[in-house]
């Protein structure tokens, strides 16, 4: 549900790969651009339902017309109180 909460105009979700064990979750997305990955992150990190959301991985595309960014997040499930 918290992933598809966050905004998505500009950003694909190109995979993700959960981890039950771990409580963990890594995504893999292309945004348009920079300020468009880092609005995805921001509304994923404001998310009550995921906890340590953290940028780990970025590319800028520059092959790919209008250059977009790939990037990866990983994030762990929020623990309920």
């Amino acid at each position: 549900a918290a992933l598809e909460a966050a905004p998505t105009q500009a950003v694909a979700l190109l995979s993700v790969e959960p981890s039950a064990a771990n409580r963990s979750v890594r995504l893999t997305a292309e945004g348009r651009d920079a300020k468009a990955m880092l609005a995805y992150l921001g509304a994923l990190q404001r998310d009550t339902r995921l906890a340590q959301v953290v940028l780990i991985a970025h590319q800028v595309q520059l092959q790919s017309p209008g250059t977009p960014v790939r990037f990866q997040i990983q994030a762990q499930w929020a623990t309920e109180p």
